[in-house]
């Protein structure tokens, strides 16, 4: 065995590799948790005035959320925006919605920056998809890579006196399964996530998925939305729903009564559901999404107020 971990780390040293990182100490886990990796070298392939950009590549020789990732590579990118003053208050991990890094993300980050926060904002790159029988398997491994991204930013640089999650949309449900597998977070804000991720790729009117999700209809010849959100049920492993149970982090949901992009009734599942492990806060509007997903803006000062109490 020792041999075997030789061998790797001095192929992965030979590729530019950091020796391996296993972390399982490092963050507060449920007991069995284990992640170790190897990464290149963390330089910012872009600076900014206000956040530097990292394009990051790691390989996982252990992982403890998802056995097919091991010995894979993983790239992704994230901003990174440090505050001008002496020492950053917290961290936050605002983690973006479908569309990526819009302007939302851009002013949010910049606002808690300029007020004594650390700010990561990550971004995972899209794989290609094969439509078929092995397209569920590719969309759990779209739910974990994410949080194994995270597992490792998490696990480097400076301890924060605190750290919170913030996401909207595709960001409140990665967010909330990121605050399930890391119990340092303080709180968590999440605006329009939604839990039972079938029925989400049943009914979201979101342009982008609606082509998915006809595309992999057409290959396994389902005809109907029903029944392809049966199909989902029986051969997806993961769900936000599942992650809840292991919350204990505080949670704030704003959910938009008229959305059909994460639909409602998936937003008060998801709420329900983790009501029932942890602390939660809730408020709604008559919206749809795209208010919805913009009402975080609006929020910036309540959200900076509610984390001060925390520090």
């Amino acid at each position: 065995m020792k041999k075997t971990i030789f061998l790797f780390t001095l192929i992965y040293q030979m590729l530019g590799y950091s020796t391996s990182t296993c972390i399982e100490t490092i963050l507060d886990r449920p007991s069995g948790f284990k992640h170790c990796y190897q990464s290149d070298k963390s330089n910012p392939s872009e600076k900014n005035d206000d956040y530097d950009i990292y394009n990051k590549e790691i390989l996982v020789s252990e992982t403890s959320f998802d056995k097919d990732l091991k010995n894979t590579t993983i790239k992704f990118q994230y901003y990174l925006y440090k505050t001008k003053q002496s020492e950053a208050n917290a961290l936050i991990v605002l983690t973006p919605s479908i569309a990526g890094v819009s302007i939302i993300e851009k002013n949010v980050a910049s606002f808690f920056a300029k007020r004594g926060f650390d700010v990561v904002v990550p971004i995972s790159y899209e794989t290609p998809i094969t439509f078929g029988e092995i397209t569920t398997k590719q969309m759990d491994r779209g739910f974990v890579r994410p949080l194994v991204q995270m597992d490792f930013l998490l696990s480097l640089g400076a301890t924060y006196k605190a750290y919170f999650a913030i996401g909207a949309s595709q960001g409140g449900i990665r967010s909330t399964s990121l605050v399930a597998n890391n119990k340092i977070f303080k709180k968590a804000y999440l605006y329009v996530p939604g839990g039972n991720l079938p029925l989400i790729y049943a009914q979201t009117e979101v342009e982008s998925l609606i082509e998915f999700r006809n595309n992999h209809m057409r290959a396994l010849n389902i005809n109907d939305k029903d029944s392809y959100e049966k199909y989902l049920k029986s051969n997806l492993k993961f769900d936000t729903l599942m992650s809840c149970k292991e919350i204990d982090t505080p949670l704030y949901f704003f959910l938009a009564n008229r959305d059909k992009s994460v639909p409602t009734n998936s937003q008060y599942e998801l709420y329900e559901e983790c009501s029932k492990y942890t602390h939660t806060e809730k408020k709604s509007l008559n919206v749809g999404h795209v208010i919805g997903v913009s009402k975080l803006l609006l929020d910036k000062w309540m959200i900076l107020r509610d984390m001060q109490s925390f520090l």
